[in-house]
């Protein structure tokens, strides 16, 4: 004869005031023929104003219904606040046993935080697995101001594993309104060796200005500083920035953005070890009417102790004439560069006519070389009725065989 037997049991209490809460729950399942499915569960949750925990129990196995029964899984969470007026504190732990396998694994998390005039907050981080402590890890805060307008905070953080142990300390002050400082004390152990690593930093606020720097070292060796510089005006903005460390040559930038209403300016230079980059730009507007903007560029290089290199470039354009029956625009562009495979000096000149009143559209290309040598091209279409042409003309000062000077 084959049967099976399951029953189930509920039951929770309540006290009057509702400050204490249980509940058990118990389930069994028993098979005679198929005892692999064979099982017990046992369920608990108890509340009350400062804890809270809850557990469960899972039995199976030919041993189901023994207490020394090793084929278990074991499930505990609980959560105990000890808050008051002025403090915040709770403490959680969570646990998980299997004993048929060999695991053991529990984590604790412990957190207080004092609201007094000077605040305090403290958090310790704790993990156990078989017998072992991977991981224990804390961090800890105290506001240290003596003055609501002066600001001084001090905190510590440390973590240790079997691969790596980290402390670190650090300060943050506010010794006046818009501007921050702090320090950082860094120490490893075991997988990396690091000894009092300071990182110190600085930011500074004032009207329109920005400044910011950091700076990492220890007592023998600077491996890094960094600094920052900038300033937002009505119409202009100037930024710059410094960069040395230990493996490196030391790397400046600056920039300066100018917004006038006719002149509009771009001025940046790098600077790399020996070597020096600056490059300057501007788009000036001389005549709003007759949209005459011109363009410059300049840009040098230049090493310590070396001729430097020197590239330049410039642009024009105009509205020449603008009336019912004329329009013509010029187009400008020179340069000049110091490489040897290309022209030293340049000078391109587009201009572009339309005449209504002969019927005739023309596009003059001049280009002006450095040595004096020149050449001219005119293209013109006409579109009179029933005549439409083309016509091209080149004149050039070059020594050509196979295009004559004048044709």
């Amino acid at each position: 004869m084959h049967e099976c037997h399951m029953s189930q049991n509920l039951r929770d209490e309540v006290e009057p005031d509702e400050s204490h809460y249980s509940m058990r729950a118990e389930h069994e399942l028993q098979c005679s023929h198929i005892t692999f499915i064979n099982h017990k569960i046992q369920l608990r949750h108890e509340r009350s104003p400062v804890h809270v925990q809850s557990s469960l129990d899972l039995s199976y196995g030919k041993q189901w219904n023994q207490g020394s029964n090793k084929q278990r899984v074991l499930l505990s969470q609980s959560i105990r606040n000890q808050s008051g007026e002025s403090l915040t504190s709770y403490a959680l732990e969570f646990s998980l046993r299997v004993p048929e396998k060999g695991l053991n694994y529990r984590t604790q998390l412990l957190h207080s935080h004092l609201r007094r005039r000077k605040s305090e907050s403290s958090t310790h981080l704790k993990v156990n697995y078989n017998d072992q402590i991977p991981l224990v890890a804390g961090l800890h805060w105290k506001d240290m101001s003596a003055k609501s307008f002066l600001r001084k905070w001090e905190g510590s953080f440390n973590m240790d594993t079997p691969w790596v142990y980290v402390y670190m300390a650090h300060k943050l002050t506010q010794p006046q309104h818009g501007t921050t400082q702090f320090t950082s004390e860094i120490t490893t152990r075991k997988w990396v060796t690091i000894r009092n690593l300071m990182l110190e930093g600085l930011y500074k606020e004032r009207n329109r200005d920005r400044e910011g720097h950091l700076h990492i070292f220890t007592a023998t060796d600077t491996y890094l500083k960094v600094g920052g510089w900038g300033m937002l005006g009505k119409r202009r903005v100037n930024a710059s920035c410094s960069i040395s460390t230990a493996w490196t040559p030391g790397l400046r930038w600056e920039i300066s953005l100018g917004n006038g209403k006719q002149l509009k300016t771009l001025d940046m230079s790098t600077s790399y070890g020996k070597q020096h980059l600056k490059i300057s730009a501007s788009l000036n507007t001389l005549e709003k009417k007759l949209k005459k903007n011109e363009v410059m560029m300049n840009m040098t290089l230049s090493e310590l102790n070396s001729p430097y290199l020197e590239l330049e470039i410039g642009g024009r354009v105009e509205e020449m004439r603008k009336d019912r029956n004329l329009y013509q625009k010029r187009w400008v562009l020179h340069f000049r560069q110091p490489f040897k495979f290309l022209p030293e000096g340049l000078l391109l000149q587009e201009t572009f006519t339309i005449d209504l009143h002969k019927g005739v559209y023309i596009l003059e290309s001049k280009s002006l070389l450095q040595d004096s040598r020149k050449a001219t091209h005119v293209l013109t279409l006409g579109y009179q009725p029933q005549h439409p042409y083309v016509c091209s003309s080149l004149i050039h000062s070059f020594h050509l065989e196979n295009i004559p000077q004048d044709n």
